[in-house]
């Protein structure tokens, strides 16, 4: 079971509902059946709904990016309705741990940028900076030893003057890995 939202116009005045629906298997494949419908927003709550436009404030915690309107909307009762919820389940519960770290450090990287006057197109500077290439050079030594070297290749022309732009300095000699973690036989 799901909450679907419904959005339709009546007598020239925009209006919200939300269904609780179920999947069922018919001859004619999966179909969704309505089981309840709580009710249409309050105001309120009206106001506060959010879509995927307004992802990134709703991860943020802030109001939702909208026109503000100048003429006050009417104070409307809220409409409750009781609905039997035993039957309710949870299902596919996600995490989003990764995807709002993803637009913190996003969002970071556009201020940061916006910073230094490159604009705010994040992505374009990812895929300038995909460019750069690093390696390990393995050296054998003697008896069964090795020496483990990081090297940073350098960037074309453009790329290097982006990076010195943007106040990026790539290492110019190689690293010494050190707390390598060392092979297993299998």
């Amino acid at each position: 079971m799901f909450l679907r939202r419904h959005r339709k116009e009546a007598g020239g005045e925009d209006c919200e509902y939300w269904s609780l629906v179920k999947t069922v298997r018919t001859a004619r494949g999966p179909r969704h059946q309505i089981v309840a419908r709580p009710g249409k927003l309050d105001g309120a709550e009206a106001r506060a709904a959010r879509g995927w436009e307004d992802l990134d404030a709703l991860l943020e915690g802030s109001a939702p990016s909208r026109q503000l309107s100048l003429t006050p909307e009417p104070a409307s009762e809220p409409l409750w309705k009781e609905m039997d919820v035993r039957g309710v389940k949870v299902e596919r519960l996600r995490q989003f741990g990764r995807v709002y770290l993803g637009l913190a450090l996003w969002r970071t990287l556009e201020q940061w940028m916006r910073a230094k006057g490159l604009g705010d197109c994040a992505r374009q500077l990812l895929l300038e900076l995909d460019e750069l290439r690093s390696m390990d050079v393995i050296l054998p030594t003697r008896p069964a030893g090795e020496i483990r070297l990081r090297v940073v290749a350098r960037p074309e022309k453009a790329l290097a003057q982006l990076l010195a732009h943007l106040g990026l300095d790539l290492p110019r000699t190689p690293k010494i890995l050190e707390n390598a973690v060392p092979k297993t036989a299998s």
